[in-house]
């Protein structure tokens, strides 16, 4: 039986390296900053693609495979995904591109502001509090972190119940 703890993080690195260069492609065509959602579906697809890739060998190697595998494999593979791709994000805020936080925090309020043009300058003031706090270093990667368990959690789910396969006996290689 194949070690699932091997294959997941040979998965996540190769969808960490993926993500990378699909981050910085965007970084070339300067939408690295872009809140398009055709980008973020696009960015799914490649994480849910890899994750497949990931399972299906899991699959083939092991003649079978359970949703719990599935779920185990989908969680390392995006938390090895998620490290590969913070380390890439602090490059990026920190010497590729230094003002992109705060573009996108004054972009929030604006945005705020065109919305609610009767915002006293005190609740403004909070929420560009809340968005420096939640654009910190240890909140940011807390926040990460939890949403690729949750991610990769989903994922596994769903995968594991298209993919799952039981394994072989001879009692069953007929049912198959």
């Amino acid at each position: 039986m194949t070690n699932f703890r091997s294959l997941s993080f040979r998965y996540g690195v190769i969808l960490g390296g993926v993500g990378v260069v699909w981050a910085l492609i965007l970084f070339i065509m300067d939408m690295h900053d872009s809140e398009d959602w055709k980008l973020q579906i696009v960015t799914a697809i490649i994480s849910i693609s890899v994750i497949v890739f990931g399972l299906l060998e899991f699959r083939k190697l092991n003649g079978s495979l359970s949703i719990k595998q599935s779920v185990k494999i989908a969680i390392i593979i995006s938390l090895v995904n998620f490290v590969i791709y913070i380390i890439y994000y602090f490059i990026l805020i920190n010497y590729m591109d230094p003002g992109m936080v705060q573009r996108q925090i004054d972009k929030v309020m604006n945005t705020y502001i065109e919305n609610n043009p009767e915002t006293s300058d005190q609740i403004l003031k909070q929420i560009r509090s809340g968005q420096e706090m939640g654009r910190k270093p240890l909140i940011f990667v807390g926040a990460g972190l939890l949403m690729s368990v949750i991610s990769g959690l989903i994922f596994g789910i769903i995968l594991g119940l298209f993919l799952r396969r039981k394994e072989l006996s001879p009692e069953n290689e007929d049912d198959e």
